[in-house]
């Protein structure tokens, strides 16, 4: 039940602590001059009741499956999952606000998603209803030239909905909470203009279902790849305020596949190494990155690209970060081979005055084009080691006790002790 937050307790004038705990317990403390010492004491959490809540549809039915969350600050959103409830097979659930929420989220699938006013939620005591209507409905499906795309293509496309008023509520709290039916995943997508982007999740098929869609309102949809192509542009007629829309975006080119096997400098297969491409450097597309992990035998394969040439990356532990800012890929079905070098390691060793070992709170090395270097492993006597490094300086940053030290070191150090 303890925390720390390592700052100089001279820096603040005065200090405001709001804390929540997903079981239920909440608290508010001002602090009008920080302790010298930095101890704030034992900080004593209010119970909070849990509200009982019954979701229901038009008619009274029971809704099964809703869910409900409480509206937050984004600084305390993430720590609010914990506190999601979904209803049971009756429709009930009981939730608890922390004090920090002004409103109840509840969305369920085919229905109109509700923001409901702390103001308005009735007490501990009884078992509020709160009633969902019926929305409308649109399907986009994908599908290339010669008909359905191939599996796994979905992993390689991005949706853009544009709409001038808004393509759902409007209220970016509420849409943030209201995910699509089926198919996707949605980032951090949603601004004023409505949904901005949706990813489909690389097991799905080339489809998104979204409900409760503003009626009335033209909008734009563009389908660009996570290579940076733009493929489609197209204005979706407006929506209706009841009924479902199926729709078919059909692409103007089918992509094609991309394999290979992933070896080392003494030609055997690399294991679970990864292969991400982007689009080319300096092309100018705006992309993501798109990731393929290699199996036993060494081999990789994107099932659905839409470009032939792009910018490649192969990182695997114990060699080097292997990369091609502009790869023409071979024809496709032609397997590409990708070889790697050995990489060199480095042993990083940080010790107390005493002589014992520490290990860092926060580790980060870089080499000199400013890329992060990931997987340091702990040896026995303590030292880091980190493996699959370039013949490349090296600038390395440890933070510990509310200290940062920086160290440059060159392409021929293996070692360093703080």
């Amino acid at each position: 039940g303890c925390f720390e937050v390592l700052r100089d307790p001279r820096e603040f004038e005065s200090l405001t602590v709001l804390v929540h705990a997903p079981g239920g317990g909440d608290g508010r403390f001002r602090f009008a001059e920080v302790p010298a010492d930095g101890d704030l004491g034992v900080l004593q959490l209010e119970e909070l009741p849990a509200v009982a809540l019954r979701v229901v549809d038009a008619t009274g039915r029971p809704i099964p499956g809703a869910l409900l969350r409480a509206s937050a600050p984004e600084w305390l959103a993430s720590s609010l999952t914990a506190g999601e409830r979904r209803t049971d097979a009756e429709g009930y659930a009981e939730l608890t606000l922390p004090r920090s929420s002004e409103a109840l989220l509840v969305r369920a699938p085919g229905y109109t998603p509700r923001r409901i006013e702390r103001s308005g939620l009735a007490g501990a005591e009884s078992v509020q209803e709160i009633a969902l209507t019926a929305s409308n409905g649109l399907r986009l499906q994908l599908a290339g030239p010669q008909g359905p795309l191939p599996p796994g293509a979905a992993a390689n496309l991005e949706l853009r909905m544009v709409s001038e008023q808004g393509l759902l509520s409007n209220d970016p709290e509420l849409d943030r909470a209201f995910a699509p039916r089926r198919g996707t995943v949605l980032t951090s997508v949603l601004s004023q203009t409505g949904l901005i982007a949706a990813r489909l999740r690389p097991d799905a098929e080339a489809c998104i279902e979204l409900d409760a869609v503003r009626p009335g309102e033209a909008f734009r949809v563009e389908v660009r790849s996570r290579t940076g192509e733009l493929l489609l542009q197209q204005q979706l007629a407006p929506l209706a305020p009841a009924g479902r829309a199926d729709v078919v975006l059909q692409l103007p080119r089918a992509p094609r596949s991309y394999e290979g096997v992933v070896l080392g400098p003494d030609g055997r297969s690399v294991a679970e190494a990864v292969v991400a491409l982007r689009a080319p450097v300096g092309s100018g597309a705006e992309a993501g990155s798109l990731t393929a992990i290699t199996d036993l035998q060494g081999r990789f394969e994107f099932p659905a690209l839409w470009r032939d040439e792009v910018a490649l990356r192969v990182s695997a532990p114990g060699f080097a970060l292997a990369l091609d800012p502009a790869r023409a890929l071979p024809a496709a079905g032609t397997p590409d081979t990708l070889r790697l070098e050995a990489g060199r390691e480095f042993l990083l060793e940080v010790r107390a005055a005493d002589g014992s070992v520490r290990m860092p709170q926060q580790l980060t090395i870089q080499d000199e084009a400013g890329r992060a270097v990931r997987g340091a492993t702990v040896e026995d006597d303590g030292r880091l080691r980190v493996s699959g490094l370039g013949a490349s300086p090296l600038e390395i940053e440890v933070f510990l006790d509310g200290w940062i030290y920086r160290e440059r070191v060159d392409a021929t150090t293996t070692a360093w002790t703080l």
